[in-house]
């Protein structure tokens, strides 16, 4: 996922360990998130088996993100000071 990948980087842009620390559970609730989506979807977790919940058909998530694009690799931002 694009937005992970993007939270894992700003985590060494940075300096603050605060800032890392947010960034990291960031990209650890995107990960959490998109795991629930793809379970209650697939019916993967016995709760959703069990539940008697209906789904939509499984269709594959879109391969284009709507994000734009804040970083061009060849000039990457500077990094981010403690104020």
């Amino acid at each position: 996922m694009e937005a992970q990948r993007e939270c894992r980087a700003d985590i060494e842009r940075v300096n603050d360990p605060k800032a890392q620390a947010l960034f990291e559970t960031v990209a650890e609730v995107l990960s959490g998130t998109t795991k629930a989506l793809t379970d209650y979807s697939q019916r993967n977790e016995q709760a959703w088996q069990q539940a008697g919940y209906t789904t939509r058909p499984t269709t594959q998530p879109p391969t284009v993100s709507d994000m734009a694009v804040d970083v061009d690799a060849s000039e990457p931002p500077p990094p981010i000071n403690k104020i």
